[in-house]
């Protein structure tokens, strides 16, 4: 069952996050989250436990975030694109450059990996998904998580740089997916 969260413990959640943001894992205390969150620490230690309680919710709540939409195979390879690339596109927007700040500290830092399995399992899912379309031969042959990559690297980009370089106009995810297409799809 997935867990639910009150308004407390999303405030320390997303006070978590900004914290995460502006220093890192390695920097992160109860007493930044709570002035992040707008609590004192004891209310930290009540609603999660501990500092690694609040990791874990931390990343199991953006997990749910990934896991809402659905990432398996459907045979149809637009519609199937064009979910996960609006579902990174909703998370980078909501979170801009939160993922690669995450990816970063788990390649620093083991320990938060455990933290890490559920969206783990979902990237994993989703080059199981681009595999089985270079199986059919509708994708050209390549290593999934490069073509993966591909579709999704352009979007974690544009989330790192938009504080300097705001996007000039509406995202277009259909256009955004056929172009990748266009380039990937095996003709």
């Amino acid at each position: 069952m997935e867990p639910t969260w009150d308004e407390t413990q999303i405030a320390i959640l997303e006070g978590a996050i900004r914290c995460i943001y502006k220093n890192g894992f390695q920097k992160l205390t109860t007493k930044c989250i709570a002035d992040e969150a707008g609590v004192n620490e004891v209310t930290i230690f009540r609603r999660f436990g501990n500092k690694a309680t609040v990791l874990d919710a931390v990343f199991t709540r953006e997990a749910q975030t990934i896991r809402d939409v659905n990432v398996q195979y459907t045979g149809n390879i637009g519609a199937d694109l064009t979910r996960v690339v609006s579902m990174i596109w909703q998370v980078t927007r909501k979170r801009q450059s939160i993922i690669p700040i995450l990816l970063i500290e788990l390649s620093r830092n083991p320990d938060l990996y455990e933290f890490a399995q559920p969206s783990i399992r979902v990237v994993g899912q989703l080059t199981q998904t681009i595999q089985k379309y270079q199986d059919e031969g509708q994708l050209k042959p390549g290593i999934p998580l490069m073509i993966f990559s591909a579709l999704i690297g352009p979007l974690i980009f544009s989330s790192l740089v938009e504080g300097i370089l705001p996007l000039d106009g509406e995202f277009d995810v259909g256009k955004y997916v056929q172009d990748f297409l266009n380039g990937y799809q095996k003709r």
